[in-house]
């Protein structure tokens, strides 16, 4: 061990030597090391190759030392370790060991690294523009999804279609820079009223989408209640002015019992939505013609 250490302080290299499985099992997560060693005589029902939590830092490479032959040396890699050493091994064979974890080690945070800005590369390309609600693409995906589990769970989801109402006129009195406000402050509100289930879907213009998977058409009446409720609770912020009062129409149709396919349950709630536009705006409509 007394050789490594002076190898591995040539090398400049931070590393952490152990010859104790329960360290070995705890300092992997807990340290931000470069290699952990530990003698093969000691790897008995040890998993050297364990994962780690996403939150977690990235384990250690484990070299194993003072493999005394073939045997020894299947123990070790069969345990999950990364390289082995002979007893025998030479200074200069120890260093390129240990040089061969470093880079293994930052080979795999590089991965790492990657791997989560393609997670959030592919989050904002689910994203609207202006909004942070989720577009068209996704809500695609996600209703199809949502409906394949409602057929498997024989438990039905439903869809909300809310229109903001007169928001032209917002448009031609203050502009669409408020305009565009207006809408993001929106969609915060039906954001923060919605469960952490349901998804919120700018479906274009004006309109959004809510998919309340494994809910009930009275279950999305109760949401766009809370969300016309926050419409009517305060202004929405404007720059030229102390606030404009607005309301949304509300459309809910659900699956199985208004509509068996994606296009019919959008078809459905969209009708819903226009016949509160037709009539008074400002309300709630259900697809079946259901008292909200």
């Amino acid at each position: 061990m007394a050789r490594l250490e002076s190898v591995l302080n040539g090398r400049a290299l931070r590393s952490e030597c152990t010859s104790s499985k329960d360290e070995l099992a705890t300092r992997r997560h807990e340290r931000d090391v470069e290699m952990v060693v530990l003698a093969a005589d000691d790897i008995d029902g040890v998993s050297l190759a364990a994962g780690c939590e996403a939150d977690e830092p990235t384990p250690a490479p484990v070299l194993v030392l003072d493999c005394h032959g073939a045997e020894d040396t299947q123990r070790a890699l069969a345990a999950g370790a990364f390289l082995t050493a002979r007893d025998d091994a030479s200074d200069v064979e120890l260093g390129s060991l240990v040089a061969a974890c470093q880079r293994e080690r930052e080979l795999t945070r590089a991965c790492q690294r990657v791997g989560e800005e393609l997670r959030h590369e592919a989050a904002l390309a689910m994203k609207d523009d202006l909004t942070a609600a989720h577009n068209r693409r996704f809500f695609d995906r996600f209703l199809a999804e949502a409906l394949e589990r409602s057929r498997a769970t024989q438990r039905p989801a439903s869809l909300i279609f809310l229109d903001i109402d007169d928001l032209r006129t917002v448009n031609e009195e203050h502009g669409h820079d408020t305009g565009s406000s207006v809408l993001q402050q929106a969609a915060a509100r039906a954001i923060e009223a919605a469960r952490s289930e349901d998804v919120v879907v700018r479906y274009g213009g004006d309109e959004f989408c809510i998919v309340l998977p494994e809910t009930g058409w009275r279950g999305a009446v109760e949401l766009a209640r809370r969300i016309r409720e926050s419409f009517a609770a305060s202004a929405f912020e404007v720059e030229d002015g102390d606030g404009v009062s607005l309301t949304a129409s509300f459309g809910v149709a659900s699956h199985p019992e208004h509509a068996t396919d994606p296009a019919g349950l959008v078809r459905a709630a969209d009708q819903a939505m226009y016949q509160v536009k037709a009539e008074a705006k400002d309300g709630i409509h259900v697809a079946g013609g259901e008292q909200a």
